[in-house]
């Protein structure tokens, strides 16, 4: 690498589109972590995935388990810098096993940085998913944690109740 590396850095989620429309429930949450060294690692939760009703991971139902595929992605791997200022990401695993072991290049992928916001641009199945960061520390939570929820979430019930809503319909990162 012969120039700098502006996408180093830890990134939150700031925003996800799917084709131009809101996606994984409209506020999703993520991490974007890109090392100088050429290392990443991304996760990105929907905001409408709700509670096991039995409290167990290895213990949902069907839509339970569903919901987690079409709300969630996780990634990790090497990505370079080429010369042109693009850069390509080696897939090391995901969530979306089809990825595993992948190239995305500059035609699949583009990253822009504007000083502390970094936007991605990637394609999947034809369609344009655009997501928006923002360096880590401009985008903390504003209030204090709910201790019942890691991510302090005010929308799941508290321990012992059972919520019937469905969700709403959302485009996933995954084609769902």
């Amino acid at each position: 690498m012969t120039h700098s590396n502006p996408f180093h850095g830890v990134w939150r989620l700031h925003s996800a589109l799917v084709g131009g429309e809101l996606a994984l429930g409209g506020k999703p949450d993520g991490l974007l972590v890109l090392t100088p060294d050429g290392q990443f690692a991304q996760a990105i939760i929907s905001d409408t995935l709700p509670p096991y009703a039995s409290g167990d991971r290895l213990d949902a139902t069907a839509e339970e388990y569903s919901a987690v595929v079409l709300g969630t992605i996780g990634l990790y791997g090497v990505y370079e810098l080429n010369d042109d200022g693009t850069s390509t990401d080696h897939v090391i695993g995901a969530t979306f096993p089809n990825w595993a072991n992948t190239l995305r290049r500059s035609g699949e992928l583009r990253r822009v940085v504007d000083g502390d916001v970094l936007s991605e641009f990637s394609v999947l199945g034809g369609e344009t998913i655009e997501t928006v960061w923002h360096r880590a520390g401009d985008t903390a939570p504003s209030t204090t944690p709910n201790p019942s929820s890691a991510r302090g979430d005010s929308r799941r019930p508290r321990q012992g109740s059972v919520t019937t809503s469905s969700s709403p319909s959302v485009k996933s990162p995954m084609g769902g």
